[in-house]
């Protein structure tokens, strides 16, 4: 969503993007993904579970098969925020096409 998303869990509120974790945009909200653009951060995986345990709760919780999902309790992603390695760092590498194909190249 371009608005971000609020994350779940205790403490101060917090909104993120589909940037990276230890990158702000100019609205100060964080991001989900590691540094290589393509993988969740912690962050990101803590959003993602809960999306999926979301999704089962409610397209699947009438299933008995899926019972032991129901008193899952999700993810704090709050939690996960604050301590994600990625939180503080400013490594960021985005290869432009043209190194993806030179390194493609090279690889034979």
């Amino acid at each position: 969503d371009r608005d971000g998303r609020d994350l779940r869990g205790s403490g101060p509120d917090q909104r993120i993007t589909t940037t990276y974790t230890g990158i702000t945009d100019g609205r100060g909200y964080g991001g989900m993904f590691s540094f290589d653009g393509v993988h969740p951060s912690d962050t990101g995986h803590a959003v993602v579970a809960n999306v999926l345990l979301d999704t089962i709760k409610s397209e699947l919780g009438d299933d008995p098969r899926f019972a032991a999902f129901e008193a899952a309790n999700p993810v704090d992603e709050k939690a996960v925020y604050s301590s994600d390695p990625h939180r503080d760092s400013r490594q960021v590498l985005v290869l432009e096409r043209s190194a993806l194909d030179s390194l493609s190249d090279g690889l034979g």
